[in-house]
């Protein structure tokens, strides 16, 4: 059976869209319900991406914070091994319509994952450590004191090696309202919000995926583990860390270099060229003007002309 963990003050939040699915009025919204349902599996396809590229395997323990319609769970779920994927969710009615339309109870039975309700991060209620964190299009709804509290629990169960993938609204303004924003987003400079999670003791990265999205995409990491990471996301292929970008700039303008000389070296070929082509045509000219020559040629069209 499926392992549940519920917090005391956790509850499932109901609103009356809710409803209308949960009584079959209308057809499900789970997938709407946390965002765009067109690229509802092209968001999990590249989570998956991101965090196996990052070095998840199936033998790691993940959580998903705010798992929501189990976008990612429907793949991660099945990829883990039994017992390794942990979400929370505060909605209930949420997990509950994901389960049965996205996995099924069997996928559920056999891969034993573990959810809390809970409505606080409280990550420590798995009393568990975690290879990876993902939370994705949480952190772009979540307050200061919100975010300070996800920083705090994720970090306490880090592991030295541990890594912390999520998404954050970049912008020029700081929110500093008191609540949860959604539908809209709750903004951050990527500075203030490297700050929230130094008080954590992590430092963050950013993750310049090849695929441009509306979010940034970060890591966040302990400080003993950076050097680790940064080989990690030199050696990627989807990733682009500052010293990657400088490395290729170093290599355009490089390139670029090269290019230049060797246009200058093709010019002055070309300019020759031209040159030799000019003494050839002159020496052309004078070759035919001369007596001896034209009249050799006059004889020689006398006699194609007699054959």
């Amino acid at each position: 059976m499926m392992t549940t963990k519920k917090l005391e003050h956790g509850k499932a939040q109901i609103d009356d869209s809710i409803i209308t699915v949960m009584s079959g009025e209308k057809e499900c919204n789970y997938r709407s319900y946390v965002g765009n349902v067109d690229d509802y599996d092209i968001q999990a396809a590249e989570q998956f991406k991101i965090l196996t590229t990052l070095g998840l395997r199936d033998c790691h323990k993940l959580l998903d914070i705010g798992c929501g319609s189990l976008r990612s769970g429907r793949v991660m779920i099945p990829y883990l091994q039994a017992g390794n994927y942990y979400g929370i969710e505060p909605n209930k009615w949420l997990l509950e319509e994901s389960m049965d339309r996205e996995l099924g109870r069997d996928i559920i039975r056999i891969k034993r994952p573990t959810f809390s309700y809970s409505e606080d991060f409280n990550i420590s209620e798995f009393n568990q450590k975690f290879d990876y964190m993902m939370a994705f299009s949480i952190i772009s709804h979540t307050s200061q004191a919100q975010t300070r509290r996800c920083f705090s629990q994720a970090a306490a169960a880090m592991e030295e090696h541990s890594l912390f993938v999520f998404t954050f609204a970049e912008g020029p303004e700081i929110y500093t309202g008191d609540e949860w924003v959604y539908p809209g987003v709750s903004t951050y400079t990527f500075d203030f919000m490297s700050q929230m999670a130094a008080e954590s003791g992590l430092k963050l990265e950013r993750l310049d995926y090849c695929e441009p999205g509306f979010q940034t995409r970060v890591v966040a990491f302990k400080p003993s583990y950076e050097q680790a990471l940064l080989d990690i996301l030199n050696r990627s292929p989807i990733f682009k860390t500052k010293g990657d970008l400088q490395a290729r700039f170093n290599t355009i303008l490089e390139e670029n270099k090269y290019l230049t000389e060797k246009n200058k070296e093709l010019s002055a070929e070309n300019v020759d060229l031209h040159a030799q082509l000019h003494e050839a045509k002159t020496n052309l000219a004078k070759f035919l003007s001369n007596p001896v020559i034209k009249g050799a040629l006059t004889v020689r069209r006398g006699l194609k002309g007699k054959g």
